[in-house]
């Protein structure tokens, strides 16, 4: 457990101090670095640039507040539809990447660039893969709460 402990603090560590390269010019892929962990963020920044390279509108409608939106992905000949409303920023596209993993899909995040979105809203970011995700408190094998150390020693 010490063990675990000790790597978990230095990849935390990392994760605080560091950020990654960004490869588009997208707001989005920016705060992404910010929130992500690195191994997250690596797998995010994919979905981002596919969003640029193979994304095409082929419907929009309107229903009340939503705006459904069918997107074609280039590359599969195969299409999605996204549901957005822009008062919530609430986004649910078919292929449920969001729901299986936990990361938007290059779907949702063309409909935010598109919508001018600049950041990942709150409601997309499961906190497990965020950087922060090891600052709440950790309990030992007794269920006993262990302190906290931000000091990594040297093992």
């Amino acid at each position: 457990m010490d063990q675990q402990r000790h790597t978990q603090k230095k990849l935390d560590n990392g994760n605080r101090h560091t950020f990654p390269k960004i490869s588009t010019h997208l707001a989005i892929e920016v705060h992404g670095t910010q929130v992500y962990s690195h191994r997250v963020f690596e797998e995010f920044q994919e979905e981002v640039k596919y969003s640029i390279d193979t994304c095409k509108s082929r419907g929009f409608s309107e229903c009340d507040s939503l705006e459904v939106t069918t997107v074609r992905d280039a590359n599969r000949d195969r299409n999605y539809e996204i549901t957005y409303c822009p008062d919530t920023l609430k986004a649910a596209c078919s292929c449920r990447m969001l729901e299986r993993k936990g990361i938007l899909c290059w779907h949702v995040i063309w409909i935010y660039s598109s919508n001018g979105v600049k950041i990942i809203p709150e409601q997309c970011i499961v906190n497990r893969w965020c950087k922060d995700a090891m600052r709440s408190k950790m309990f030992d094998c007794n269920g006993e709460a262990t302190e906290d150390v931000d000091i990594i020693d040297g093992k």
